[in-house]
């Protein structure tokens, strides 16, 4: 071979390599992409740096990671502070307009920010700032591929539907625009789809949308999701199990058809199978909000031990949610540590609101007490709780008895004669079935 035409072979060969990259490298961003839709923040964080370590220079990759941060906080807004996602999400999407100036995506994500924090003006002003990057009658000179045009359109009609606002004439604008650049783009309808279904509660128009975009990509599990979404918001329970069923079926890595799948199945009294479900969505993700519903069901199923577990868990992430201390003192008094317990429940009384105070939780403070023969305490607490909820007439008798082990006997006497009075009856469990200690999308706050 010549020393001229050995440069040729190797220019042809990269040329035709080129297309497998750019292949290779469209399915690396919508696997970064899918992760997030997952819910799964962490690994997806870790594939956008990757991929951003690898090509600095695509504005692509900021914008969808920005976006992971954003859809990170709407995943568990009790939990996640929205100010700390938003610099995070600013930071990268100004990063992204560094790295790839003539990319108007990143302009997009700094108007979505601003439409959260309700600023429409500046909002606006954002996305005037990426449309004047896209071909037009004026901008004749630029160049971009309809479908990423398409993509820019799209993703400002989301960011009204994800923020809340009803601003429905500039979305469907937007929305027109991009089905003529690509009608065939799946997301297009999902987005559609949302406006009717969340914007305008119009099933029947978020139906057909949906229909389209499970034609155009019957692969996704965004669109069947969706289905299962809306009939749960109907009340048609069986056919929304069926929805869920079918998501995971399609994708079993789609861990938000399994928080579903969870809450449902709860709803329902199948909690065994539910707590399946919520073990498979944790393994994919961490999620306090659904960790918090989890553990509901693990208290419906008297499985307190496990029900510590997940609340030590949340204690990880978020050690500053009051009801996270009356849960645990319940479940260490339902597996007898009432050591453990103590404190719990000390630490919820002492900083919770004293409107937020149950009579129940006085009642378990009582009896803790009573438990680690502290009777004199104990009497205190159990009679706070028997003035609260006055159809616990057992609560009387459990002061009595304290009177008693620590020889009041007069005003033990005094707690027989008063129950005497009283009709019998009243409950005597402490926990009643379908009472939650923790409810989404936070804790119980009442």
């Amino acid at each position: 071979m010549s020393r001229v035409t050995k440069p040729i072979v190797v220019v042809v060969a990269l040329m035709l390599f080129f297309p497998f990259l750019a292949k290779t490298f469209s399915q690396e961003l919508k696997d970064a992409v899918k992760l997030t839709k997952s819910e799964q923040f962490a690994k997806a964080t870790s594939k956008f740096k990757e991929l951003i370590r690898l090509t600095p220079g695509n504005g692509d990759l900021y914008f969808f990671y920005g976006k992971n941060f954003l859809d990170k906080y709407y995943s568990d807004t009790l939990n996640i502070s929205f100010p700390e996602m938003a610099d995070s999400a600013k930071t990268v999407y100004e990063l992204g307009l560094k790295m790839d100036p003539a990319n108007p995506i990143n302009f997009v994500g700094l108007g979505a920010i601003d439409l959260i924090n309700n600023k429409l003006p500046e909002a606006k002003a954002e996305f005037a700032k990426a449309i004047a990057l896209l071909p037009s009658k004026a901008n004749k000179q630029i160049k971009m591929d309809p479908g990423k045009q398409s993509v820019v359109m799209i993703e400002m009609a989301e960011s009204y539907v994800t923020a809340g606002v009803h601003d429905t004439g500039s979305v469907f604008s937007l929305l027109r625009s991009a089905e003529k650049l690509d009608p065939k783009n799946p997301i297009l309808y999902i987005v559609k789809g949302d406006v009717y279904f969340y914007l305008l509660n119009d099933g029947s128009k978020a139906i057909a949308n949906y229909n389209m975009a499970q034609t155009l990509d019957p692969k996704s599990p965004e669109a069947t999701l969706r289905f299962g979404q809306l009939w749960l918001r109907a009340r048609q329970y069986t056919t929304a199990l069926k929805y869920y069923q079918d998501v995971v079926k399609m994708d079993s890595t789609f861990a938000p058809a399994y928080r579903e799948l969870g809450s449902l199945l709860s709803r329902a009294g199948r909690q065994e199978e539910a707590k399946k479900n919520f073990y498979k969505f944790l393994a994919l993700t961490r999620n306090t909000a659904a960790r918090k519903q989890f553990v509901n069901t693990l208290i419906e199923l008297k499985d307190y031990n496990e029900a510590i577990n997940q609340l030590n868990e949340i204690l990880k992430v978020d050690n500053t949610d009051n009801d996270v201390n009356r849960a645990l003192a319940y479940c260490y008094f339902e597996t007898q540590q009432y050591d453990k317990g103590l404190p719990y429940i000390k630490k919820f009384i002492a900083q919770a609101r004293p409107e937020k105070v149950r009579p129940l939780d006085y009642t378990y403070y009582g009896r803790l007490l009573s438990k680690l023969k502290q009777d004199s305490l104990a009497t205190e607490q159990l009679l706070k709780a028997y003035s609260m909820d006055t159809s616990k007439a057992e609560l009387i008798s459990e002061a009595a008895l304290c009177y008693t082990r620590i020889k009041k006997f007069d005003k033990a006497m005094e707690q027989y004669e008063r129950k005497i009075k009283l009709k019998k009856g009243g409950s005597h469990g402490l926990l009643q079935p379908g009472q939650g200690l923790l409810q989404p999308p936070g804790l119980c706050k009442g």
